[in-house]
C-alpha cells in the first residue's frame, strides 16, 4: 500500500507553518496538538487505495483538523489552566454532524480514561 509521503509532508508543513494555529500556545504545546493533527491526517490518508484519493483526504482532513487547532489555540489565549468544560464546550461547535447521546456518554469514558493516564503517577 502506498504512503503518501509527499502529501502528507505537504499537510504537516501546512499545520506548522500556519502561525494562526498556534499563536496563543507555548511551544510545548503547540507541538504536543500539532502532532496529534498530523497523526490524525496520516491516518486517514493511510486507506487511500490512489494518490488523486490521499489528497482529497488530505485536504478534507487538513481543514477538518485546523478548525479545532484554531478553537484549542482561542482556549490557549485565556491565562491558566482552561476548565475541562470550557475547552468541550469550545470544541463541541466543530464537531459536525453533532453527537449522538451514546457517542457523548463514548466520549466521557475515552476522556476519562486519557485523564486518568496522563494524571497517573
Amino acid at each position: 500500500m502506498p504512503t503518501f509521503e509527499k502529501i502528507l509532508q505537504s499537510a504537516t508543513e501546512s499545520l506548522y507553518g500556519d502561525e494562526c494555529l498556534r499563536s496563543n500556545l507555548t511551544d510545548d504545546e503547540a507541538n504536543s496538538v500539532l502532532d496529534w493533527a498530523t497523526q490524525w491526517i496520516a491516518e486517514q490518508v493511510s486507506g487511500a487505495k490512489d494518490e488523486a484519493t490521499a489528497k482529497r483526504i488530505a485536504q478534507n482532513e487538513l481543514a477538518r483538523v485546523c478548525t479545532i487547532v484554531t478553537a484549542i489555540n482561542g482556549i490557549a489565549k485565556k491565562p491558566g489552566v482552561p476548565s475541562l468544560g470550557d475547552a468541550v464546550r469550545a470544541l463541541e461547535l466543530k464537531t459536525q454532524p453533532p453527537l449522538t447521546r451514546i457517542q457523548t456518554f463514548r466520549l466521557l469514558t475515552v476522556l476519562s480514561s486519557a485523564a486518568w493516564k496522563l494524571t497517573k503517577k
